[in-house]
């Protein structure tokens, strides 16, 4: 499926699409997710709440929700198709995020942790990002939370641009500035 997203040098990002049903339920259940997704049990156990964050992310594409406004993209790999992960990033409805800011997430199934595709992901959704932003002559700051013990999380964040800007109960935050890329 060609995409009008984008693309790096080894995954394709696309909206999600009903045939992933299994395979995201699948995410969900493994136990490098649980770890540090804790706060959504039992709910994000369960092929409805799989199937409904599913439906969700379809509505907001096929309404051409940009990724400025939020909806995340499944990461495939380009040379099976198969898909590892996701990346989003997009305005938040958590309190505790910058007024006018976006937030990022990342994630990468067990099997495909450390090769290097979070950061990559992560990397290209930034850029993608970045010439969103030139394109409407806006530079939000985006925010990137993750558990204080997060390691790899962590090593992601700081990897492709962001910096530490504060900690509070057990988050690390870090901000990307993309005004930064003004060109």
């Amino acid at each position: 499926m060609e995409n009008e997203y984008f693309k790096s040098e080894r995954l394709l990002y696309r909206p999600y699409m009903l045939d992933d049903l299994e395979t995201v339920y699948r995410f969900f259940n493994e136990p490098a997710r649980r770890k540090w997704f804790y706060f959504q049990e039992p709910d994000c156990l369960t092929r409805e709440f799989a199937l409904n964050q599913i439906k969700e992310n379809m509505e907001n594409w096929n309404k051409r929700v940009s990724v400025l406004n939020g909806g995340g993209l499944a990461m495939v790999l380009k040379e099976t198709g198969e898909l590892i992960g996701s990346v989003s990033v997009g305005r938040s409805t958590r309190p505790d995020v910058h007024l006018d800011g976006l937030e990022m997430g990342y994630f990468v199934t067990e099997a495909h942790q450390g090769k290097g595709y979070a950061t990559e992901g992560a990397k290209a959704a930034l850029e993608w990002v970045i010439n969103r932003c030139r394109e409407i002559d806006s530079y939000p700051i985006i925010e990137c939370h993750v558990e204080h013990e997060h390691l790899a999380s962590r090593k992601v964040a700081e990897k492709v641009g962001f910096v530490f800007n504060r900690s509070y109960k057990y988050l690390t935050v870090y901000i990307f500035e993309t005004s930064k890329y003004k060109t």
